[in-house]
């Protein structure tokens, strides 16, 4: 039976929100647990991706007993262009009009939103760590929400093989 992209459309945006739901029912029942995100700006649109991370238990059968156990979970929350906090008709440079849009300030108004909006939590009462690189936005931001900043050692071995070497 072929399908219009209407109804295609609308089944997936059904679909959306059932997964939606499906995620706040599982956060509800977490306690706490950390946000994990990575940002990047391409053609001047910001771009976000947002994870939770947490543990869940679940039943597991072991040697035909069924019993409990506590498993990670990193779960897609969202990946969405950031909305624009600067006026256009500004006539600062681009440089500085993107550092003002899409500084810490606007990345922890991001992730309160999405996780107020789409899954009834609240961030500052939920988060208890934010996992990112080691930029200086992501440093503040975590600053800024009196949480743990867990860093990329990738990037941190990076940055000290280099400093070794250059001295």
């Amino acid at each position: 039976i072929p399908l219009s992209i209407k109804t295609i459309r609308d089944v997936i945006f059904q679909l959306v929100e059932l997964v939606e739901a499906l995620i706040a029912k599982e956060l509800a029942k977490t306690t706490c647990g950390a946000i994990m995100h990575d940002a990047w700006t391409r053609s001047s649109v910001h771009f976000l991706g947002l994870f939770a991370c947490y543990t869940r238990s679940i039943l597991v059968f072991k040697d035909g007993k069924r019993t409990e156990e506590v498993t990670p979970v990193c779960t897609l929350l969202s990946v969405s262009p950031m909305a624009e906090a600067a006026d256009p008709d500004d006539a600062r440079s681009t440089i500085q009009q993107e550092a003002s849009r899409f500084n810490a300030e606007m990345h922890v108004a991001h992730f309160t939103s999405t996780m107020r909006d789409y899954y009834s939590i609240v961030l500052a009462k939920w988060c208890i760590a934010s996992i990112a690189d080691n930029c200086s936005t992501n440093i503040k931001l975590a600053r800024d929400m009196k949480v743990a900043h867990v860093g990329c050692k990738s990037h941190q071995l990076n940055l000290d093989v280099e400093t070794m070497i250059s001295q």
